[in-house]
């Protein structure tokens, strides 16, 4: 139970992990996630195996000299159940990249800073009522390919990430984000604080949208974000964290002025217990669109590595909306007939009791 900084999540995340094999510098790690899940759309009922986050990467340094180390990842999705295209799904975080006394840099294709924010202090990552099934629209809150990424070096708990995609042609946009945080001691306990900016340009939005010559918006929309994420937690006690997001800047009309923002709090109950609740809500600009997300759920740890969990989610939407507590897709194919659907205005909610096992 502890906060990450950007930094340690993408360029040296594997490194934190309990190591399984290593050789010559390189180290081969991942994570084995999957639940039982009750899911009800507000007119069915269905249940699934999930496979949810799990998976497998290698990641090695070499010291090249004058100060020089390169690194480098490569990291994928691993089906756990019978659906998607085999076993190895879709590409996680991988890049190579130069660390330094001027900070790193990193070339590839890996998480924006928004979305490592919340993944560090939500509480239900990669399970249902997981804060990004709102929080994660087109364009932010998720894996950006072909970007570069400079992260600064840390001076007295601050630091700096800058991310920046070129256009990849003269039909696609580029894309800017910068995020700034805070990571360390407060009182008894550590505070971290990150404020975050995203740019999406034209030809990047077109894609996003789906949109093409003749549409509206296409060449012209610009997608804009910021984000405030705040986490404290008090080691061995209790950890809490809240976030914000706002469109009020877009150009883009499916998002309008939309805002999502949300709250969350873990208590140990015990050492090897803890309690967990969240809320999360999307606050639409059109009318009656807005949802609300609420999670509780209870953590057993039961080494430091393996952890078995129970979970609760319900969404509740006005009559214009269909959000859902959980993933639409568990098999990671596109058939509807095996996901689960909401119908405008329903209420759908997920019960979930899963496995986690970290090497």
């Amino acid at each position: 139970m502890h906060f990450r900084n950007f930094s340690i999540a993408v360029a040296a995340g594997a490194l934190a992990l309990p190591l399984v094999a290593q050789a010559d510098g390189l180290t081969l790690y991942g994570e084995v996630h999957l639940s039982a899940d009750i899911a009800h759309d507000g007119d069915r009922r269905s249940e699934f195996l999930a496979s949810r986050g799990s998976l497998l990467g290698i990641t090695g340094s070499e010291y090249l000299g004058a100060g020089l180390t390169g690194l480098f990842q490569y990291e994928t999705e691993v089906h756990l159940t019978a659906g998607g295209d085999g076993l190895f799904g879709a590409g996680e975080n991988a890049f190579v990249g130069l660390d330094g006394a001027f900070g790193t840099v990193l070339a590839g294709h890996m998480e924006d800073p928004l979305f490592v924010a919340i993944d560090d202090l939500q509480m239900f990552v990669d399970r249902v009522g997981d804060a990004h099934l709102f929080g994660a629209t087109p364009g932010n809150n998720e894996f950006q390919e072909n970007v570069l990424v400079y992260l600064s070096p840390e001076l007295n708990g601050f630091s700096l990430t800058a991310m920046y995609g070129p256009r990849q042609g003269t039909a696609r946009g580029d894309l800017w984000v910068a995020h700034g945080q805070f990571d360390g001691e407060l009182g008894d306990g550590n505070l971290y604080a990150g404020l975050s900016y995203l740019q999406a340009n034209q030809g990047r939005v077109d894609e996003l949208f789906d949109l093409s010559p003749g549409d509206e918006g296409f060449g012209e929309w610009k997608h804009k974000l910021y984000q405030l994420a705040l986490g404290y937690e008090r080691p061995d006690v209790w950890r809490g964290f809240a976030f914000y997001q706002c469109y009020q800047s877009t150009d883009v009309a499916p998002l309008e002025d939309d805002r999502v923002f949300g709250v969350g709090v873990g208590v140990l109950a015990r050492p090897d217990v803890e309690l967990l609740a969240q809320v999360t809500r999307y606050d639409a600009d059109a009318s009656r669109s807005d949802s609300t997300l609420y999670a509780v759920g209870a953590d057993y740890f039961i080494t430091d590595r393996t952890t078995l969990y129970a979970a609760y989610a319900m969404s509740r939407n006005q009559r214009n909306a269909d959000r859902l507590p959980t993933e639409p897709d568990y098999y990671g194919a596109d058939d509807e007939s095996r996901g689960v659907n909401v119908a405008q205005g329903d209420n759908a909610w997920a019960v979930s009791l899963g496995v986690k096992h970290a090497f």
